[in-house]
């Protein structure tokens, strides 16, 4: 957790308990789905760097690539345990088991 995260975090009125205990339930929920498949791509490396810092990814860059088409999914665990469900800013709400499915199925990715 960086101080310019936890900032904006504040600025956002993000609970930061809630926040870490997010972090602490999304782990091993990460590492079945993401990290124990046996068809994972090589290139996932950085995606598992990016997903290191999730929280950290400005809406701004996410609004302007589904203004272009792209579809963004948003980890509604995430947004139901921080309580932001309804103040969603950019994409739709999906679930980890969906957000991986269409990860391993894409042809192609692109990670900010």
């Amino acid at each position: 957790m960086t101080n310019d995260n936890v900032k904006m975090w504040t600025e956002l009125g993000i609970d930061l308990e809630k926040h870490d205990s997010l972090l602490n339930a999304l782990r091993p929920i990460y590492q079945e789905v993401y990290l124990s498949p046996k068809n994972r791509p090589e290139g996932m490396a950085f995606f598992d760097f990016v997903v290191g810092d999730i929280h950290g990814i400005r809406v701004r860059e996410l609004r302007q690539l589904e203004s272009q088409g792209v579809e963004i999914l948003a980890c509604g665990t995430c947004l139901s345990r921080l309580e932001l469900m309804d103040k969603i800013a950019v994409g739709q709400v999906s679930n980890m088991y969906t957000l991986a499915d269409t990860l391993l199925k894409a042809k192609k990715m692109i990670a900010l």
